[in-house]
């Protein structure tokens, strides 16, 4: 099965939640800083293993720093995932939960416990279980909503949607539509947009 994928946001859309804002970084680990970047860029350049390597070697410079620590690793499952290591990816989500479960409870907290359901939902569509993932995805858009997350809410809404329709299950995928799209029209006009519109 295709793993779902959404364009990037633009940046009137983005979430105003960074990593920056997740945990400001000190001057001694803008190596690990230039290691994520790169990984990100290199993820969005479909170039998994580049990615995964460029996060893999942040990781150790982020101890003692929980929040990164965390994101980092869902970071990890998402290339492991899209280079079929399903193992090492459920792995890696198992650490980065046992992390961000032990924050204290905030917006930065949901914000990096919703990356982790999207991927964990991500993982379940490409082994084939539709049903598991439409729950991860669920738990993703609570916690952007409690993270106040616009583009995150909006993003596992439409991972929802194509989990249901994996399922068999189109007239209830019609009816989820129905119910968040007046948001979504009040969203201003962008790339994102015309994707849930096109949901």
């Amino acid at each position: 099965l295709p793993i779902l994928t959404l364009p990037a946001a633009p940046p009137s859309l983005r979430s105003t939640l960074s990593f920056a804002a997740v945990a400001a970084a000190p001057i001694a680990a803008q190596d690990s800083q230039a290691l994520l970047r790169q990984g990100q860029s290199l993820y969005q350049a479909e170039q998994f293993y580049g990615a995964l390597e460029a996060w893999q070697q942040a990781l150790p410079q982020l101890q003692g720093d929980p929040d990164r620590q965390a994101i980092t690793l869902t970071l990890i499952a998402l290339a492991q995932t899209e280079l079929g290591d399903w193992a090492a990816a459920a792995q890696s989500l198992q650490q980065s939960e046992g992390l961000w479960r032990t924050l204290p409870a905030g917006a930065s907290q949901q914000f990096i416990a919703a990356k982790y359901w999207m991927a964990q939902g991500n993982l379940a569509i490409t082994q084939g279980d539709a049903a598991q993932a439409y729950a991860a995805y669920q738990s993703a858009e609570a916690a952007y909503h409690q993270a106040a997350d616009p583009a995150g809410l909006l993003q596992s809404r439409l991972n929802q949607v194509k989990a249901l329709r994996l399922q068999g299950l189109g007239t209830q995928a019609f009816a989820d539509i129905q119910t968040w799209l007046p948001e979504v029209q009040a969203l201003p006009a962008d790339r994102l947009k015309a994707v849930a519109r096109s949901e």
